[in-house]
């Protein structure tokens, strides 16, 4: 059964899992040993009761932050 997504914003969406519950993923592109390949796919970041709980995560946990991006990395 495919899940409804509520939100979605650049690589990370929130899915309403059941009546009671929300839950969080990232687009992540890591190295599968079974194929021997790197796969990119949505990764669970953690399941919520209400969508402010969501939005407080995706802040405090950097979700939004992109680690590959080359601004960090300027120097001055």
């Amino acid at each position: 059964m495919i899940k409804p997504t509520i939100l979605e914003i650049d690589n990370v969406r929130v899915i309403k899992w059941d009546e009671n519950n929300y839950v969080v993923q990232r687009e992540e592109t890591y190295f599968s040993p079974i194929n021997q390949m790197d796969v990119t796919s949505y990764v669970f970041k953690g399941c919520y009761a209400t969508l402010q709980a969501c939005f407080k995560a995706i802040h405090v946990k950097g979700l939004l932050i992109d680690e590959n991006s080359r601004c960090g990395s300027i120097e001055r």
